[in-house]
Order: structure tokens, then sequence, then C-alpha cells
């Protein structure tokens, strides 16, 4: 279970007005001017913003048949809207038959689920391929912000992406990117999606007992967040002296000696099943421990903490270690600085593989990933070892990244959000929706 140079998120990058269009790619309809066939599609896990709600309105509309399955309360949102919900109280072990006699009885043709690694939504990806049901995956944008990841499993997988990526670079395929943007209506707001992700997750900790066997990749009691939450205020007051007095190092006395490492949220599935690390602390050992071998002795490594997890996890025990071994100058650990100050001044960014590395090329920083990423590509990342990521001074083409960019959005990747409607003039959703989506459900193409 996310990747334009970041001069300005807001404004789209000039982009070429006419591109020749790939008769390369797949569509589900021979004929893109025909009305797609009409589809009985069930919603599974869903994000935490109830976003998907948008998204079930705007199949409706199009004459799509849509029902959702209800795993806590905060689902019951879809209801408000007229979709059928049913809910599923029993444990894993017996969920994959309840869902094949469920799609069965329902007659669904489509399953549209958020991350398709989380626990339930893995197990109706495995039941989709027996009963040859298509599977349209959402997840957070590879690129950020203003992006949102949708793909068919069956018309544009992932692992294809890789292939048409080499097509692309031989001028065999020529990516359009997004040539036409509608009006925006509303900036991203990180606060007013965490504001949803608060709500609809405190609705469904209060009625937890209602669904007694659900499992999520984080646990779901209310007190275990609500300590969380207490925890993650006071730890960003007491950075906050910190994070002013580096911000105002990066950009001067730092310029180009330091380097970046985002932490990312251990229990996240692209941690467990696409590296070989187990949590944070050991990543960041990996790190310094290689740091402290091959950098100069000026060189820098700062740790920033993911918003999500700062009330969860604690690694001030582990930084401190680092200190007294490097000495205090060398090592650091953040909270909330400037991310574009940060991009722009870094020598480099060692992730595992979070989107912020597709965010770094995109300043034209260079980035080491650690573990599987879209864009841990030959053409973009470094490729050699981590310690001679160190030393190296080579920085990535930016006409190459903005054509993986482009890749990326001809592709998986949909213009807008799932936590707010975005922009006008792009139905109920204000998502603009990767062209393959477009076919499938017959939604407007820019």
């Amino acid at each position: 279970m996310t990747h334009q140079i970041e001069l300005d998120f807001s404004k789209d990058p000039e982009l070429e007005p006419e591109i020749r269009q790939t008769d390369n790619l797949k569509s589900s309809s021979p004929d893109n001017n025909s009305e797609p066939a009409l589809r009985t599609v069930l919603f599974l896990q869903t994000d935490w913003e109830m976003g998907s709600c948008r998204l079930a309105r705007q199949m409706r509309s199009h004459g799509h048949e849509v029902f959702k399955v209800a795993f806590h309360s905060a689902d019951y949102y879809f209801r408000l809207w007229a979709v059928p919900v049913s809910p599923y109280r029993g444990k894993v072990e017996t969920w994959k038959n309840w869902l094949k006699a469920h799609s069965e009885e329902n007659g669904i043709d489509t399953y549209v689920l958020y991350n398709n690694k989380r626990t339930y939504n893995a197990i109706a990806e495995e039941l989709a391929d027996e009963l040859g049901i298509e599977v349209i995956t959402l997840e957070q944008g590879l690129i950020r912000p203003l992006h949102v990841t949708a793909y068919s499993t069956k018309l544009q997988p992932l692992e294809e992406i890789p292939e048409l990526w080499q097509r692309s670079l031989s001028g065999n395929w020529i990516p359009e990117g997004y040539p036409t943007i509608p009006h925006q209506k509303v900036p991203v707001s990180s606060a007013y999606k965490f504001l949803r992700f608060g709500f609809f997750g405190m609705i469904s900790a209060l009625t937890r007992p209602l669904f007694p066997n659900y499992r999520e990749q984080q646990q779901m009691g209310l007190l275990f967040h609500a300590k969380a939450q207490l925890r993650s205020l006071w730890r960003l007051l007491k950075s906050a002296s910190n994070d002013r007095k580096i911000q105002s190092l990066i950009s001067k006395d730092w310029e180009r000696d330091f380097f970046l490492v985002p932490l990312q949220v251990p229990y996240d599935k692209q941690i467990l099943l696409h590296s070989e690390f187990s949590d944070m602390n050991e990543f960041i050992n990996k790190v310094a421990e290689s740091f402290e071998r091959e950098a100069g002795s000026n060189q820098k490594l700062i740790f920033k903490i993911h918003p999500v997890d700062r009330g969860y996890r604690d690694y001030t025990a582990t930084i401190t270690e680092l200190k007294q071994r490097l000495g205090n100058d060398r090592i650091h650990l953040i909270d909330r600085v400037n991310l574009d100050q940060l991009l722009e001044n870094a020598q480099g960014v060692v992730t595992i593989n979070s989107t912020l590395g597709l965010t770094a090329l995109r300043h034209g920083t260079p980035v080491k990933a650690l573990g599987q990423a879209i864009y841990d590509l030959k053409e973009l990342t470094f490729r050699s070892s981590l310690d001679n990521f160190w030393k190296s001074k080579n920085r990535p083409c930016m006409d190459t990244v903005q054509l993986f960019v482009k890749v990326l959005e001809s592709t998986i990747q949909g213009r807008g959000t799932l936590s707010r409607r975005c922009f006008t003039d792009a139905e109920e959703t204000g998502i603009i929706w990767p062209k393959n989506i477009c076919n499938i459900f017959g939604f407007r193409e820019y």
C-alpha cells in the first residue's frame, strides 16, 4: 500500500499541445466513442476519508450498479448516497467464502478497492482472479500532490510500467500526460484530508464492538489513537524550535552538504512486502552505518519523521545513540520543515520506496531507493551501492524525469484527490481519471 519539478505544484507544467496518441495502450473498448458495457461494481476496503463514495456516485450517474461492503461503521456513509451496504462482521478466515457468495448473488463483475495490499483487499484480489472479476485499484498518488493512483489489474497492471517506460525512451510510444486540465476549484489540503481521516476513524473506533473481528494495518482502539494524537501534538510543539533552526541552515550553511532520509510508516505493506526492513530502526541504522563509513566529514544526515507516524513511534533514542557516535552536528531528526527547500538544497535522498523519492527527482535531487519502487529505474535513480551514493555528484536529467511523469499520467495517475473535489467540470469526484478508467466506466476524458 505513493512518483514535474516542484516550483508550484498547484500549476501544471507546460505540456506539448499536440502529442501523437499511442495505439499500443490497451483499452476496454475497441471503439472509444462507443458506450462501455454497464457494470455491477462492489466497493471493498476504501479510503478512510470516504472519498470513494463520490466515485460510487459518479459510476451510478453513468448507469452502473454499485454496492459496498461495510467493514466498520464509517462505511455506512455510502448509504447517505443510496448505495446498498452489506456489513461483514465475520473473521478474516471466512471472508473469501462470504465474498464469493455475495459476489455471485449480486452478479458482481468489478471490484473497487483502496490499496490492494490491505488484508481483505488482498484476499479479494485472489478471488477476483479465480472468478474473472476485474479489479480497480486506488491508492494515493505517486505524483504529489493533486494525483490519485487508479488502474485496472487487467488492462493496466503496474508490471507493464517498466516496459512502457523503455518504449517511451526509445520513441516507440509517446505518452500524452494531461494536455488539458479544467479549472481547479480548491487547493489540496493535507489538514482537510487528515480531518476527514480522523473524523471517520473516530466513528469507527467508537463503534468497534459492532465489528469486533475487523483487522486493519493499525489497531483500531479509540484510546490507543487518542493517546497517539496527544503525543503527536506534544512532539510537534517540542520539535518546533529545532525545526526552525534546521530550516534556517538548509538553504545557507548546509546547502548541498546534507542528505535527506524520509521515514515511512512501518506497518505499511509497501515496507513489509517490498523491502528487506522489518521496522524503521533497522532502516535508520543501515543508512547511518553506510554514512559513517563513506560520507565526507562535513556532510550531514537528516531523518524526517512521517507525519502520520509522529504520535505512534519515537525514534529519539535511536537518533541520540547515533549522535553520540557520529557527533551532534552530523545526525539530525526533524519534523515540520519546508519540503521544497529540503529537496532543492539536499545533496541526495535515501528512501525505502516513499513517493517522496519521485518528488525529489522532480526537484533534480539524486535518489537512492533501498526497496522496490516504481520509479527505481536506471535512467532515474542511483543504481550503485549505498556506500557509493554519498560520493556521487550526478543529478537526474529533468527532461527524463518529466517523461516518466507523463508515462504515469498516461497510464495509472489521475489528476485530483479523493479527499476533496478539486476540479470543476470533472463530474462528481472532481478527479480527471486515467484513460483506461474512463474507457471502462464511460467517464469524460481530458
